[in-house]
């Protein structure tokens, strides 16, 4: 019995097998090629002589390549695609009832962008190509037909060149055309531009300057009118030749590099986007205040606080409030309105004081030594008042002053109370010292004083 049953199963296993056989091929012959084959890509965007290779998977299928206008682009048996000419068109791949078709655009290699800029007596024109197809461009004047043509030599870029030799008050126009390898010429571009010279040079006039003052660490130029931008040149502090630009809206120019020879010309462009810049004849500008405070071995050197640093809060001055308490309009009345928080008196004193303002000042020492310092002072504070120096950085003691109860009682600190008197030692050249107002506040100072010992 169990010898039958055995016999049974081995014939049963049989047909099994022999059916599964039959369904699988039955499976590779329905199979959906729309979920088995693709190619590479879905389109092409080609230029003129171009070729792009076309691949269909699985690559070891055998696929028919046709295409569908063979003027635009031609292909191969191995889906190698030639562009012959301008146009649209679509290759067609088949195998069997299987199809698929890939949109093919050709077209001749141009420009991405032209632009034609206004000029002195010229017309700049700067055409963009962002391929490597042209090798060279072609820019006709329709005005005089007069024709340029430039090599691009199959590189990508900007290439600029001028028309020159133009009518000033007239207009331009250009067509700019890009050229292939093969000599096929692409699409015209047309652009135009004016054209300018002596005539809007005769508008421009200098700006004015009101006033000019060389303070210890720079020069400021306060102008009187902005009739257009400026260039200036001068020399910094190590004989350096500077090209400073300022626009039309800049009132106060801070130079604080500023060493001599300063000279300025007004500048103005005729359009926005114009290539070419108008300039004045320059202005010298040689008769500025020199407010220096400079030290020597041969004379007492006092300087009015009212002359410290240019650069305003936190650089040549800090000051707790952030207006003038007292009113006098010193600061800008010698071309600096970046210092309104310092409290100048109409008596020549900082007044207002308050404890951990300061002022800075940028001393040019002609000859080394150690130098006295004293302070013209007057104090109203029961307590008394406080100073202190900062020499290039590095803190003095304080110095304690006696109280005057009364505003008035202006005085040398040091000359009357020889005691604790900063001296301090320069060597030759640039140093700052910045006069710090210490505990309390409440006093009021007009020079600082340096003398050689």
């Amino acid at each position: 019995m169990s010898k039958y049953v055995s016999k049974l199963s081995k014939v049963g296993i049989s047909l099994f097998a022999v059916f599964c056989m039959m369904a699988c091929h039955t499976g590779e012959i329905d199979h959906n090629y729309e979920n088995m084959v693709y190619v590479n890509q879905n389109s092409l965007n080609l230029f003129f002589g171009d070729t792009e290779q076309l691949t269909a998977s699985p690559t070891e299928s055998t696929f028919e390549w046709t295409s569908e206008d063979p003027s635009v682009a031609t292909v191969n048996n191995e889906g190698l695609v030639t562009a012959t000419g301008v146009g649209n068109t679509q290759i067609i791949i088949t195998q069997g009832e299987w199809t698929q078709t890939v949109d093919v655009t050709v077209s001749l290699p141009t420009s991405k962008e032209v632009l034609a800029r206004a000029g002195n007596k010229r017309v700049l024109i700067e055409v963009t190509i962002d391929n490597e197809k042209v090798q060279k461009m072609n820019v006709v004047c329709n005005n005089n037909d007069s024709s340029i043509e430039e090599d691009v030599n199959y590189k990508s870029g900007v290439f600029k060149f001028y028309y020159d030799d133009l009518e000033e008050n007239k207009k331009y126009d250009f067509t700019v055309t890009c050229i292939d390898r093969y000599g096929n010429q692409s699409k015209p571009i047309n652009v135009s531009a004016n054209v300018y010279g002596e005539s809007f040079q005769s508008t421009l006039s200098n700006r004015t300057v009101e006033v000019a003052t060389r303070f210890g660490n720079g020069l400021v130029v306060k102008w009187k009118d902005r009739p257009g931008s400026c260039v200036l040149n001068y020399k910094d502090e190590a004989g350096k030749e500077v090209t400073k630009y300022i626009t039309s809206g800049e009132t106060n120019s801070y130079l604080l590099d500023f060493g001599s020879d300063l000279s300025y010309a007004t500048y103005a462009v005729p359009e926005s986007n114009a290539a070419d810049t108008f300039y004045v004849a320059p202005a010298i500008l040689d008769n500025y205040e020199d407010l220096r405070s400079i030290l020597s071995a041969s004379e007492t050197r006092e300087i009015s606080v009212f002359n410290f640093d240019l650069g305003g809060e936190g650089i040549g001055y800090h000051d707790d409030s952030a207006n003038n308490e007292a009113g006098y309009n010193y600061r800008s009345e010698k071309g600096d309105d970046n210092s309104p928080g310092v409290d100048l008196e109409f008596g020549m004193n900082i007044g207002y004081t308050g404890e951990g303002e300061w002022q800075m000042f940028t001393l040019d020492v002609q000859d080394a030594g150690t130098y006295a310092f004293d302070l013209f002072r007057s104090v109203n504070n029961g307590n008394g008042g406080y100073y202190s120096l900062e020499v290039d950085g590095v803190p003095t003691n304080s110095v304690y002053m006696i109280n005057d109860n009364d505003w008035s009682a202006f005085k040398w600190q040091h000359a009357t109370y020889p005691e604790n008197q900063p001296k301090l030692h320069f060597t030759k050249g640039k140093h700052t010292v910045k006069l710090v107002i210490g505990e309390g506040g409440n006093f009021n100072y007009k020079f600082i004083r340096f003398t050689y010992e």
